[in-house]
């Protein structure tokens, strides 16, 4: 893509602390390791200070998995495994804006 969203800059910069906030979340100790994330969505916020943030909402379908069972949620899915691929979309998603958004000395379109 050539050019960013009018008014946002930034780049990766912006996009690193949403997504390393977003896979802490997916950490052993955390909840979403043991609850498969299908049909939730991502609100992403990206102001003209270069701030950006990443929520994670809308959980109604999440279910608890048997007791035991983990997910990793940037493993491939495949029949019988229940991963859900919700950071491999969540990387590809901040890739994208990445790309849109260019570095503090690339001019904005």
């Amino acid at each position: 893509m050539s050019s960013a969203p009018h008014g946002l800059s930034g780049g990766s910069a912006a996009w690193a602390r949403p997504r390393a906030e977003c896979r802490l979340w997916a950490s052993p100790e955390r909840p979403l390791q043991s609850h498969p994330v299908i049909g939730s969505s991502l609100l992403f916020i990206h102001d003209k200070k270069e701030q950006a943030k990443v929520w994670m909402i809308d959980f109604g379908k999440t279910t608890p998995l048997p007791e035991g069972q983990t997910l990793q949620h940037d493993v491939p899915w495949q029949e019988g495994n229940r991963e859900d691929g919700y950071l491999s979309g969540l990387n590809n998603l901040i890739d994208i804006l990445t790309e849109m958004c260019p570095g503090p000395s690339a001019p904005v379109a």
